[in-house]
């Protein structure tokens, strides 16, 4: 039997990495960095990936136990928090649970990983950091997006729906 071992190279995350995660960083030293993703496993995947290649990150998800009234027991909280205040920690991973309800004003740059079809749901993630007491004149906002693909076609629906409401 011959096994075969096959290499895959993730060409969007290697620039997500590079051109949007580390360039900002390089950029801007303190920068703290919104994520996106739809999928749990996405997510999850980001996390190790970042943290592996040495950039500090948490994520948050429906399995991440939020229990606001219970502080001990309030991990989503605790890790957003740690996202705020902890210097090393300049990059927050996140399904559509801290697309509603939640203050990122502390931070500027927003990436979505992957696009939703609904441009609400775009417009939610944005208004995570365009909020009452943000600093920056300048909104970072980054659509990934691999060009010939579905998501391609997403976006160009997005944009198209975006006018829609524009008119």
């Amino acid at each position: 039997v011959m096994i075969r071992h096959f290499t895959f190279e993730d060409t969007k995350y290697k620039c997500f990495r590079d051109q949007v995660i580390r360039q900002t960083l390089q950029t801007e030293p303190g920068a703290k960095i919104l994520v996106f993703s739809f999928f749990r496993g996405t997510v999850k995947y980001l996390e190790q990936q970042l943290n592996a290649d040495g950039v500090k990150c948490l994520c948050i998800h429906g399995d991440i136990p939020s229990t606001p009234l219970q502080p001990d027991k309030d991990e989503r909280g605790r890790r957003i928090r740690q996202f705020q205040d902890d210097p090393d920690i300049r990059v927050l991973i996140s399904t559509e649970v801290g697309s509603e309800g939640l203050d990122f004003q502390f931070c500027h740059h927003l990436v979505n990983y992957d696009l939703p079809w609904n441009p609400m749901v775009v417009e939610q993630r944005i208004g995570r950091i365009d909020r009452f007491g943000q600093k920056a004149d300048v909104l970072h906002i980054v659509n990934l997006v691999v060009e010939g693909t579905v998501e391609d076609r997403i976006l160009l629906r997005l944009y198209d729906r975006i006018g829609i409401f524009e008119h």
